[in-house]
């Protein structure tokens, strides 16, 4: 009989619930996966300026879909925010927390750098994607390939950032001695 996981993931974002499905179905490629998200806030500003800011967001999403759906395996929370290097150079970068026991995992997505022409729309108090909707022409540009996929003429697709980011948060789960929590062996 197949193994099932059940993960609960906070936000009813297509692209989000796919990049965490895609995740726990390479790291469990022989379990039957689950994903059901959830419409959660965040708690944090829709446009986090600092991966304090965003990592906190994920944790707060996580814990929120574990709330909706206790009997899952795992919890996710994903959250894309903004990181400034020597107070100038600004990078878009998301934060995955996976919740299992009390525990948190975490990873990053890659960063990328951000135009000037766009961070200083960002800096007027516009969400990332607003601003690239307007300058690029497109619809809604964040529940699609978002900035990573545009930027990159679609070789780094927001799915697949997003699940990279999420098999990150789960290696720590690997290596519980590491990092002190739970580890994978049994789930």
């Amino acid at each position: 009989m197949q193994e099932r996981l059940v993960i609960a993931v906070g936000s009813s974002s297509y692209v989000k619930v796919e990049a965490a499905r895609l995740a726990f179905a390479a790291v469990f490629p022989s379990a039957a996966i689950e994903a059901t998200g959830y419409s959660v806030p965040s708690s944090v500003p829709s446009q986090p300026m600092d991966d304090h800011t965003t990592m906190l967001g994920a944790a707060n999403r996580a814990m929120r879909a574990a709330a909706q759906n206790p009997q899952a395996n795992f919890s996710v929370g994903l959250e894309g925010g903004l990181c400034v290097i020597d107070g100038h150079y600004w990078f878009a970068r998301a934060w995955a927390a996976i919740l299992r026991d009390g525990k948190f995992g975490y990873g990053s997505s890659q960063s990328f750098a951000i135009p000037e022409k766009i961070m200083l729309q960002v800096s007027k108090g516009k969400e990332l994607g607003e601003v690239c909707d307007a300058m690029f022409g497109t619809q809604n540009l964040k529940q699609r390939e978002g900035f990573f996929g545009y930027m990159t003429n679609g070789f780094v697709s927001r799915t697949g950032a997003y699940r990279d980011m999420c098999i990150v948060a789960l290696a720590q789960y690997f290596h519980p001695d590491l990092f002190k929590i739970k580890g994978l062996e049994k789930h």
